[in-house]
C-alpha cells in the first residue's frame, strides 16, 4: 500500500481474513498453544523477504525475470547455508548428498525454476496481496499431497480451511477492487 501506492478495498481486505484462517484450519494452526522454535524465526524473515521482493519487482515491471529468478536462487542457497551452519543442522553424510544432488539439481531446474520464473513474471504485473493469496495454494497441495501419498486423512476442519482457501482466491481472482492512488 505504502511503496505501491494501491489502495485495497473491503473485498481484498475480506479475502486476506479468509485465506489467513483458511489455512490456519488446513496447517491446524492454534495460536493459543503455538510455541515458536528459533527455526520459526526462518519462515518469517523468508515471508518478509519474499514481500520485499515482491514489492520490488511490481515496483520495476521492466526488470529481467529471469534474472531476478536466478537471484533468488543463490540467495536462497547462501542463506540457507548460513541457516545450516548458525542453527548447527545436521547434514547428511557426504554419499547421501552426493547421490541427492542430481536428483536435487534436475528436480530443482526442470520444477522450480520454471514455476519461480511463472510466478516472478506474473508478480510483476499482479499486485503482491493478490498474488500473496493465490499463492496460498501451496499450503493445499502440501496437504492433498500428504493425503495422496502418506495417507494421512484430512479431518473436517481441514476440509472447511481448504473450501475456505480457494473462496478467498476466487474472490481476488474475480474482484479488482485496487485503485492506484499514487503513481508506481
Amino acid at each position: 500500500m505504502v511503496f505501491l501506492g494501491e489502495s485495497p478495498g473491503i473485498r481484498r481486505w475480506g479475502a486476506i481474513a479468509m485465506a489467513t484462517l483458511g489455512c490456519c484450519l488446513v496447517m491446524r494452526i492454534n495460536p493459543i498453544e503455538m510455541q515458536l522454535e528459533k527455526v520459526d524465526l526462518l519462515g518469517l524473515l523468508s515471508g518478509v523477504f519474499w514481500g520485499m521482493g515482491t514489492v520490488a519487482l511490481r515496483r520495476y515491471p521492466e526488470a529481467d525475470y529471469k534474472n531476478a529468478t536466478m537471484a533468488q536462487y543463490v540467495c536462497g542457497t547462501l542463506i540457507t547455508g548460513a541457516a545450516i551452519l548458525i542453527l548447527g543442522t545436521d547434514t547428511p553424510e557426504l554419499a547421501a548428498n552426493g547421490k541427492a544432488a542430481l536428483m536435487g539439481a534436475v528436480f530443482g531446474i526442470l520444477v522450480f525454476m520454471s514455476t519461480f520464473m511463472m510466478i516472478i513474471r506474473i508478480m510483476q504485473y499482479m499486485s503482491p496481496g493478490r498474488v500473496g493469496i493465490l499463492m496460498l495454494s501451496e499450503a493445499l497441495v502440501a496437504v492433498i499431497s500428504a493425503m495422496l501419498f502418506l495417507g494421512e486423512l484430512l479431518s473436517f476442519a481441514q476440509w472447511i480451511g481448504v473450501l475456505v482457501i480457494l473462496s478467498a482466491g476466487v474472490i481476488v481472482a474475480l474482484t479488482d477492487d485496487v485503485s492506484e492512488t499514487a503513481e508506481a
